[in-house]
């Protein structure tokens, strides 16, 4: 038996240790070390949506030039795609294995690699995004607390944003699992004080006249991208760690909901703010 087909450490339910250094990559989990549940996968997904991003997204359909109601609508919409990531992660437990290494069996060693570098194109991109916003937020939120960030101060957000997205993953994925477990709960927390703080800045008909058709396909589709189908390339390496006779109902919709309920409730957050940022605009341009 390779080190890799060992199972891992495990505690007293046959959950492994959360301290425990993940021994895998792509190789292949035997049954025995499978463990996990479909609810899992809903704390997992609800834990990694909560982030500066998805308000970003948000924002970017009032922007765009949405009304807040076409904004929902489509933010609504859009989300359903987590139902691709659901299915995506339905071939995780039948294949014990990730998706670079599943979509060998349709394309083969050789065809694989043209989807498999696109795949990791993506995975860099979103990466590199989420650090970027990050450290723009962590810029923009000092500065409102009187700090100017000049370079050294930036290279500290850069290199923190950077560890703590990279630190957790070596862990496993059972660090993976407990860690955003745990922080889904101060995020919803940070949700709820964000929302109340920014209620009296909303100006819901900010945009009145809204948008054509044109700019709701190009929201529509940015939702989609940055929700369901663009996170469907890593349903299959969290799915896994699931026995094959795992519910395949469950796992969907437990993906489906651990996914589309934090990123529709950040994206329409997000969408709120931004109405009040277009109204001050307006009314700066007004009295010019």
């Amino acid at each position: 038996m390779t080190r890799a087909e060992q199972p891992a450490v495990a505690a007293g339910d046959g959950e492994p240790v959360l301290g425990a250094v993940e021994q895998r990559g792509i190789e292949h989990v035997p049954e025995s070390a499978r463990w996990g549940k479909p609810l899992n996968l809903f704390w997992m997904w609800a834990g990694a949506v909560w982030n500066v991003e998805f308000v970003v997204y948000g924002g970017l359909a009032i922007i765009i030039g949405l009304s807040f109601a076409q904004a929902v609508l489509v933010i609504l919409i859009g989300n359903l795609s987590y139902i691709l990531t659901g299915l995506a992660s339905l071939q995780g437990p039948q294949a014990g294995t990730t998706a670079f290494a599943i979509s060998r069996a349709p394309f083969g060693p050789r065809g694989n690699k043209a989807p498999s570098f696109f795949n990791w194109v993506t995975q860099v991109g979103f990466e590199v995004e989420g650090i970027a916003l990050i450290v723009l937020a962590a810029i923009a939120l000092t500065t409102r607390a009187g700090f100017l960030a000049g370079a050294p101060a930036k290279v500290i957000f850069i290199v923190a944003a950077i560890a703590v997205q990279a630190v957790l993953p070596l862990l496993g994925h059972a660090a993976v699992l407990r860690v955003l477990k745990w922080l889904a709960v101060p995020f919803i927390i940070l949700f709820a004080v964000m929302a109340g703080l920014t209620a009296s800045r909303v100006r819901l008909h900010a945009v009145p006249h809204g948008a054509g058709w044109g700019s709701l396909t190009i929201v529509l589709a940015l939702v989609i991208a940055a929700g369901g189908l663009g996170w469907s390339e890593n349903a299959s390496d969290y799915s896994r760690y699931l026995p094959p006779a795992a519910s395949r109902r469950r796992i969907v919709a437990a993906v489906a909901l651990g996914g589309a309920v934090p990123s529709a409730l950040l994206e329409i957050l997000g969408a709120a703010v931004a109405t009040g940022v277009i109204m001050s605009i307006i009314l700066d341009n007004s009295r010019r």
